[in-house]
C-alpha cells in the first residue's frame, strides 16, 4: 500500500510510505525520476503525453510538489527499480 503523509510545517515534507518501515522523501524520488527520465533522452511531454497528464504536472512530480501514483508507475515501467522501490537505498528514510 502506498499512502502520503506530510511531515513538518511550512512547508510540510511530503513522503510516499511503501509500508513497514520506509518513507520516501518526494523530492529525492522526483529527482530519480527525472534522472531516469533524462537517461532515457525523454522529454517531460511524452511523458505527459503517454500518462495523459500535463507537463505541468510532470514537473511538479520531479520537483517533489505532488504525488500522482500514475506518473509513478510510468518510471516503474521504464527501468526506476532497486533499492528506491524495496528500501535498500538512500531514498527510503526509518519511520
Amino acid at each position: 500500500m502506498i499512502d502520503l503523509l506530510r511531515v513538518g510545517d511550512n512547508p510540510p515534507t511530503l513522503f510516499y510510505y511503501w509500508g513497514g518501515d520506509c518513507l520516501i522523501d518526494l523530492k529525492i524520488l522526483g529527482q530519480k525520476c527525472r534522472s531516469l527520465r533524462k537517461s532515457l533522452n525523454v522529454r517531460q511531454y511524452e511523458v505527459a503525453n503517454e500518462t495523459g497528464y500535463t507537463v505541468k504536472s510532470i514537473s511538479a512530480f520531479e520537483n517533489g510538489r505532488v504525488n500522482n501514483a500514475i506518473i509513478l508507475l510510468w518510471y516503474i515501467n521504464h527501468g526506476l527499480e532497486g533499492g528506491l522501490i524495496n528500501g535498500k537505498s538512500e531514498t527510503c528514510f526509518k519511520r
